[in-house]
Protein backbone atom coordinates (compact mmCIF):
# COMPACT_ATOMS: atom_id res chain seq x y z
CA UNK A 1 0.00 0.00 0.00
CA UNK A 2 2.86 2.36 0.79
CA UNK A 3 4.32 1.93 -2.70
CA UNK A 4 0.99 2.63 -4.37
CA UNK A 5 0.42 5.71 -2.20
CA UNK A 6 3.93 7.00 -3.02
CA UNK A 7 3.26 6.48 -6.73
CA UNK A 8 -0.01 8.40 -6.47
CA UNK A 9 1.54 11.24 -4.46
CA UNK A 10 4.43 11.65 -6.89
CA UNK A 11 2.64 11.17 -10.21
CA UNK A 12 -1.08 11.92 -10.07
CA UNK A 13 -0.93 15.66 -10.89
CA UNK A 14 1.35 15.22 -13.92
CA UNK A 15 -0.54 12.16 -15.18
CA UNK A 16 -3.87 13.96 -14.82
CA UNK A 17 -2.48 16.88 -16.80
CA UNK A 18 -1.21 14.59 -19.57
CA UNK A 19 -4.44 12.62 -19.82
CA UNK A 20 -6.67 15.69 -19.88
CA UNK A 21 -4.56 17.83 -22.23
CA UNK A 22 -3.10 20.16 -19.61
CA UNK A 23 0.16 22.04 -19.57
CA UNK A 24 2.32 18.90 -19.35
CA UNK A 25 0.96 17.55 -22.62
CA UNK A 26 1.44 20.89 -24.39
CA UNK A 27 4.93 21.41 -23.01
CA UNK A 28 6.10 17.90 -23.91
CA UNK A 29 4.63 18.18 -27.39
CA UNK A 30 6.59 21.39 -27.98
CA UNK A 31 9.85 20.52 -26.22
CA UNK A 32 10.01 16.75 -26.52
CA UNK A 33 10.50 14.15 -23.85
CA UNK A 34 13.75 14.14 -21.87
CA UNK A 35 15.26 10.63 -21.63
CA UNK A 36 15.08 10.73 -17.81
CA UNK A 37 11.32 11.35 -17.96
CA UNK A 38 10.80 8.45 -20.36
CA UNK A 39 12.92 6.12 -18.21
CA UNK A 40 10.99 7.16 -15.11
CA UNK A 41 7.67 6.48 -16.83
CA UNK A 42 8.85 3.04 -17.91
CA UNK A 43 10.09 2.21 -14.42
CA UNK A 44 6.78 3.34 -12.93
CA UNK A 45 4.84 1.21 -15.42
CA UNK A 46 7.02 -1.79 -14.55
CA UNK A 47 6.43 -1.17 -10.86
CA UNK A 48 2.67 -1.03 -11.30
CA UNK A 49 2.72 -4.27 -13.27
CA UNK A 50 4.82 -5.93 -10.57
CA UNK A 51 2.41 -4.76 -7.86
CA UNK A 52 -0.48 -6.13 -9.92
CA UNK A 53 1.27 -9.48 -10.33
CA UNK A 54 1.96 -9.67 -6.60
CA UNK A 55 -1.64 -8.82 -5.75
CA UNK A 56 -2.92 -11.52 -8.11
CA UNK A 57 -0.52 -14.07 -6.63
CA UNK A 58 -1.64 -13.20 -3.11
CA UNK A 59 -5.34 -13.27 -4.01
CA UNK A 60 -4.86 -16.64 -5.69
CA UNK A 61 -3.41 -17.94 -2.44
CA UNK A 62 -0.36 -19.28 -4.26
CA UNK A 63 2.76 -18.90 -2.16
CA UNK A 64 4.85 -20.32 -5.02
CA UNK A 65 3.71 -17.44 -7.25
CA UNK A 66 4.32 -14.89 -4.50
CA UNK A 67 7.89 -16.18 -4.26
CA UNK A 68 8.35 -16.00 -8.04
CA UNK A 69 7.09 -12.43 -8.21
CA UNK A 70 9.39 -11.50 -5.33
CA UNK A 71 12.30 -13.05 -7.23
CA UNK A 72 11.37 -11.00 -10.30
CA UNK A 73 11.46 -7.86 -8.18
CA UNK A 74 15.02 -8.62 -7.14
CA UNK A 75 16.10 -9.71 -10.61
CA UNK A 76 14.82 -6.57 -12.31
CA UNK A 77 15.40 -4.03 -9.53
CA UNK A 78 17.27 -1.70 -11.91
CA UNK A 79 14.17 -1.54 -14.14
CA UNK A 80 11.80 -0.65 -11.29
CA UNK A 81 11.23 2.56 -9.36
CA UNK A 82 13.48 3.02 -6.36
CA UNK A 83 11.79 1.93 -3.13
Amino acid sequence: MASLRAFKDNNSAALNSLVHGGIHALQRHAAGYPPQLVLGALRNANGLMLMTAMLLAILAGRQDLVSKVGALQLMYAADLPTP
